[in-house]
């Protein structure tokens, strides 16, 4: 599941950085909020 959200974090990610935080769609910004909270949970569990 973690390589799941890195590969759709890394996509939005390289549109943002092409097209603008604007260019997505309201799917994606909801995307990019979860992936962003899963991967920082992962990275809190890992510092205890």
């Amino acid at each position: 599941m973690e390589t799941h959200y890195r590969k759709v974090l890394d996509e939005l990610l390289d549109k943002i950085n092409q097209e603008g935080y604007e260019s997505l769609s309201g799917s994606e910004k909801e995307m990019l909020k979860k992936a962003s909270e899963y991967l920082d949970k992962k990275k809190n569990k890992n510092k205890n």
